[in-house]
């Protein structure tokens, strides 16, 4: 059954199949054909999936009409600028993320409003993009 889904999480993660492949314990190329349609997707996999991108079951399968998954999980965090400042530096948030010494996947949390982002993170990136700590909170204008 094809999924395309699968494919966008994947890509909205900044994600390889080789690296979704890894995280589900099989061949790239063996995930290659649940993505295409080829091969169903193991039950287990898709759950695993599920919860590493924190979408449920039914928007994983096409089912639900959130566009992402933050919709699909409760947001309660608010960071209005820290993904306009990262697309205006023209940085991944795989980048990002070893900017900070973290994963993509837990800078994408912090960027969706997922998690908390700590403290010391706020401080770096506002060095980095040479912006307060307010400003990334959408306290500030400038």
């Amino acid at each position: 059954m094809y999924l395309p889904r699968l494919r966008i999480m994947r890509e909205q993660m900044n994600l390889t199949q080789a690296k979704v492949a890894a995280l589900l314990g099989i061949d790239q190329r063996v995930y290659s054909t649940y993505e295409t349609g080829k091969r169903d997707i193991p039950l287990r996999h898709l759950l695993a999936l599920a919860n590493y991108y924190h979408v449920t079951l039914d928007y994983l399968m096409g089912r639900g009409e959130e566009s992402d998954y933050a919709a699909a999980v409760k947001q309660t965090y608010c960071y209005p600028r820290l993904r306009d400042l990262r697309e205006d530096y023209d940085l991944t948030q795989e980048a990002v993320g070893r900017l900070l010494g973290t994963t993509q996947q837990q800078y994408y949390k912090y960027e969706k409003g997922i998690q908390e982002i700590p403290a010391h993170h706020l401080m770096t990136l506002a060095d980095y993009y040479h912006v307060s700590v307010d400003y990334l909170l959408g306290r500030d204008t400038k």
